[in-house]
């Protein structure tokens, strides 16, 4: 009985490994014209805007994942700057820190929770990093504390696309 529920399972994820490759994806740029910008592979079915803080915002179609990536400018540390992003978008203190890398910009990731406007628990992830003596890039990913396994890989496949091009090693 257990290889039978164990071969059911890996049956269910291959396919969804196997519609997830079949969509169609789109590359997003963010800002649109001049460096750096960011570049993300999404599927063509997730929506996306630009916000009033110039970030760029991309949300799954089920609405169970988001990816933001936004620049910014400041000289503090990137523990420094995380601490400051997580504080204004009510996050909690990061509970892990990991090196990273963006495009082979060296940097951090954090990973931490907080609440959306209905109270649900959402998982984030911000990696960060510099870009510039005084520029950073952002690269957060933000998903419900419900997801899937399947979910959660493929939201991490779409972050790992992303790249920051024009911006100077």
């Amino acid at each position: 009985m257990k290889l039978a529920v164990f071969v059911g399972r890996l049956a269910a994820v291959l396919l969804c490994v196997a519609i997830a490759a079949a969509a169609s994806a789109r590359e997003l740029r963010h800002p649109a014209r001049g460096v750096p910008a960011f570049t993300v592979q999404v599927p063509d079915d997730w929506t996306y805007s630009v916000g009033a803080d110039n970030a760029l915002v991309a949300v799954s179609q089920d609405r169970s994942t988001s990816i933001v990536l936004s620049f910014g400018a400041d000289s503090g540390s990137l523990e420094d700057i995380t601490r400051v992003m997580l504080l204004a978008a009510g996050a909690a203190a990061p509970a892990d820190k990991t090196p990273a890398s963006i495009s082979g910009h060296s940097g951090l990731s954090f990973e931490s929770t907080l609440k959306n406007g209905k109270g649900e628990l959402l998982q984030l992830k911000l990696t960060i990093v510099r870009i510039g003596e005084r520029r950073h890039g952002s690269a957060t990913m933000l998903q419900h504390a419900s997801n899937s396994p399947e979910q959660r890989q493929f939201a991490e496949s779409v972050i790992r696309s992303v790249q920051i091009i024009g911006a100077g090693r």
